[in-house]
């Protein structure tokens, strides 16, 4: 349901913060990278007009996911897709003692002067419409 709310830094802290110890965040979303979904969506579009394709406002990918989870402090258990297009992603709160490797924590946006929070958000923003 991530999918359906503007992303805001607030929504990955708020999942940090009640996760309980050794709990596992569950998360399920359409990944935009995959040519399944960028075909399923806008036919679901086409032939159910004003249907659920229109509430997909912030389009994550699986890379996205995973920078995102790393950066809040959760470490991937793994993935899993539902007809190739549809990810089912499972992350477990990093222990202080993990290490993080530096080339797993990596923004996609090239413009240095702006925040982290800016740069992550660009990165998985909304495609225009």
């Amino acid at each position: 349901m991530i999918e359906h709310i503007p992303y805001d830094d607030q929504i990955f802290a708020e999942l940090r913060r009640v996760l309980r110890p050794g709990g596992l965040l569950i998360l399920g979303t359409p990944d935009y990278d995959t040519v399944g979904w960028r075909t399923i969506e806008p036919l679901y579009g086409f032939f159910a007009p004003g249907g659920y394709k229109d509430e997909h406002i912030t389009h994550y990918t699986r890379e996205s996911l995973i920078q995102l989870c790393r950066e809040w402090g959760f470490a991937l258990e793994d993935t899993a897709y539902v007809f190739r297009s549809e990810l089912g992603f499972g992350a477990a709160p990093r222990r202080r003692s993990d290490r993080v490797d530096p080339a797993d924590v990596r923004l996609h946006a090239t413009n240095p002067t702006s925040s982290p929070s800016t740069r992550r958000a660009r990165s998985i923003a909304p495609t225009p419409r």
